[in-house]
């Protein structure tokens, strides 16, 4: 196995010697705040096990010049503007969502030649899960979804995850309904100005709802309705359910399979 990193923008294969130190679980939880109360599993909030990692490597070089390029290039790859950052093993295409919190090298006194040593990174685990690099997508068929109808989406995995749903109307929409028949919870988003050539995008693993139309975009929280939350799917198939009565939608769900670590 060799270990890839991944950013938002490129990839980084280790290739030098390295060892990583995985700290215990750590329990974490995400508050969703909606119309100033707190929200419960159903409004979002996620419950989560995180871990630490120390990542160490050992640049070698044959001048000091090329093992600071070499430190420096890996440093450089964790600059905040390109997060977020993902470790990716090679064997199966699958990564871990992880957050940069500092980069250690080892103290170097003057005149002392580098051209080899031990450095570290230091990242969380945000999710503690393993997940697919690849996305899979579902979509509606042909003419979309009309009131009553189900898109089934199969999470032939053995762990929850959590899609992004767009849905993009056929006629003026002020009300509709993304239910998961399979777990009975339901996405219910009202008083929104939602008209054909626009999409909602609906990020359950982010919290977030978008109205996307003319290439800009307007963060839609507040339209989500009390008593309904984010869906999440389950292992196996998920029926998710469109009700309205202002016709009908395309549906476009996405998602990565999650593993445990």
């Amino acid at each position: 196995m060799r270990l890839k990193l991944v950013n938002s923008e490129n990839e980084y294969i280790l290739s030098k010697n390295f060892k990583i130190s995985i700290s215990a679980y750590k329990r974490r939880t995400g508050v969703q705040k909606r119309y100033g109360k707190d929200g419960g599993v159903a409004t979002g909030d996620q419950m989560a096990d995180s871990r630490d990692i120390t990542l160490q490597y050992e640049p070698v070089a044959d001048d000091d010049a090329t093992y600071l390029n070499t430190v420096n290039e890996i440093i450089g790859f964790f600059r905040p503007e390109l997060s977020p950052f993902y470790l990716v093993d090679t064997d199966n295409d699958r990564r871990t969502e992880i957050i940069l919190n500092s980069a250690t090298d080892e103290p170097q006194s003057e005149g002392l030649e580098y051209r080899i040593g031990k450095n570290s990174l230091k990242f969380e685990m945000l999710d503690a899960f393993w997940e697919d690099n690849t996305e899979n997508v579902e979509t509606s068929p042909t003419g979309g979804l009309d009131n009553g109808d189900i898109l089934t989406v199969d999470n032939d995995a053995y762990i929850e995850c959590y899609p992004v749903i767009r849905i993009t109307p056929y006629e003026i929409n002020t009300d509709f309904t993304i239910r998961n028949i399979t777990t009975g919870a339901a996405f219910i988003l009202g008083s929104n100005s939602f008209v054909p050539g626009s999409e909602f995008v609906i990020n359950s693993q982010t919290g977030e709802i978008t109205l996307e139309l003319s290439g800009s975009s307007l963060e839609m929280s507040s339209a989500l309705a009390d008593g309904s939350g984010f869906i999440k799917l389950i292992p196996g198939e998920n029926q998710l359910q469109y009700s309205s009565v202002f016709g009908a939608v395309d549906l476009e769900v996405t998602y990565r399979r999650r593993y445990a670590v």
